[in-house]
């Protein structure tokens, strides 16, 4: 995991941005890998500590073995089984990918 300073730190230098996200919903695809669990831990952080409302959909192709490993990042997340061919109407109003 990443220590928490880094995730203040991330958060300092990108708060601008992060804000710009306020209420958004996102699509991350390989949200489960190494970079990508670095990303869903900075926008979980930034999420926490700067009340954004954000909401993550995470493509991937293992949910129960991310959820066992990061079980704050998965109950935070909406994991989706990669297998799923299609996305269905719940995902209908995701605004960045």
């Amino acid at each position: 995991m990443i220590p928490h300073a880094d995730l203040e730190s991330i958060t300092d230098l990108a708060e601008s941005d992060l804000a710009a996200l306020r209420g958004q919903r996102l699509l991350i695809t390989g949200g489960t890998g190494f970079v990508g669990t670095w990303l869903l831990a900075a926008l979980h952080h930034a999420d926490a500590r700067m009340g954004l409302d954000l909401r993550a959909t995470v493509l991937t192709r293992s949910p129960g073995a991310f959820a066992e490993r990061q079980p704050v990042l998965a109950a935070w997340s909406e994991l989706v089984d990669r297998k799923s061919t299609r996305l269905n109407s719940s995902h209908a109003n995701i605004s960045y990918a």
